[in-house]
């Protein structure tokens, strides 16, 4: 059985270049796929596949297959954080394909860990993982093209984080410290001629997404087609972990900026979306799993 999801068309003359298909997220868009609190963005690129995350689990691929789309044949794995929201089912893609290459940040491929309560428990892949001669992981600064017309980049200005972020904790030089998220990447790419624009990709955006964009523009002097991806307000149990100031903020910062259509989901949470739209309106949508997007 194949779900025939929600479609949203950007691309001029139905040419798709570009092709986002969300299949990890806290809400879907039919009751015949799951949820969880992960991201997984499911990316055609040309002749690539690409994911963009892998949600909390091996979930994903249930919904890939609920939908039809190859995700088991996905040849790239972007791992925008080490953390369990996106990296749940790195090892089962990895089953799937044993040459799948793996792009992740030198700085983020530590152990990193979250304090729950009074334990500090692992969050993300074991650094172990990313060093391991068996995987084909790709460990770049601050700057890496993935395929053509697809980079990863860091943020050149972070902002300050977030009060209630400090449960979040990365190894360094043998201790754990709290996370700044410093090690965070953000994907740029574009659907077609560079001077038309290109499309972000965030996974987290806990370094501030107004400092990502104005990064992307200051590297390639581009308008922005449009901003896919989460900006962490809330935790896996849906509390939200931002006060309300630091997400209108976000959105006042979104909305001086120069970008098309805004696509967020996972870990913003219902009620960071809500005070965003009052300040972004129809610039700013939701994406479930099971939701599709092309350019």
């Amino acid at each position: 059985m194949i779900i025939y999801i929600n479609k949203i068309t950007i691309a001029e003359k139905g040419m798709t270049l570009l092709r986002i298909v969300s299949l990890s997220d806290d809400e879907t868009a039919d009751s015949k796929l799951f949820s969880e609190y992960g991201i997984c963005l499911y990316i055609e690129h040309g002749r690539n596949i690409i994911l963009f995350g892998t949600g909390a689990s091996a979930l994903y691929l249930s919904n890939a297959e609920r939908l039809g789309i190859p995700a088991d044949k996905a040849d790239t794995l972007i791992i925008p954080v080490n953390a369990d929201d996106c990296t749940g089912g790195v090892e089962t893609a990895v089953r799937k394909n044993r040459n799948i290459r793996i792009f992740i940040r030198e700085d983020e491929a530590a152990d990193c860990a979250v304090k729950e309560k009074l334990l500090r428990v692992r969050s993300g892949l074991p650094q172990s993982f990313y060093r391991s001669d068996r995987y084909n992981t790709f460990r770049f600064e601050r700057f890496t093209e993935v395929c053509k017309d697809f980079y990863l980049v860091a943020v050149e200005k972070k902002d300050k984080t977030a009060e209630a972020d400090r449960h979040f904790y990365i190894r360094k030089k043998g201790f754990y410290v709290p996370d700044d998220f410093s090690g965070e990447c953000f994907a740029v790419c574009f659907p077609g001629r560079r001077r038309d624009g290109f499309v972000l990709i965030t996974g987290g955006a806990y370094t501030g997404i107004a400092g990502m964009i104005n990064t992307a523009k200051r590297l390639w002097d581009a308008p922005v087609l449009s901003v896919v991806g989460c900006f962490a307000y809330t935790n896996r149990l849906g509390k939200q972990t931002v006060q309300q100031s630091h997400i209108a903020k976000s959105a006042d910062e979104l909305s001086g900026l120069r970008t098309g259509s805004i696509y967020t989901c996972h870990n913003t949470g219902r009620k960071g979306y809500e005070t965003m739209k009052d300040i972004l309106g129809d610039r700013l949508q939701y994406l479930r799993a099971g939701e599709e997007l092309n350019f």
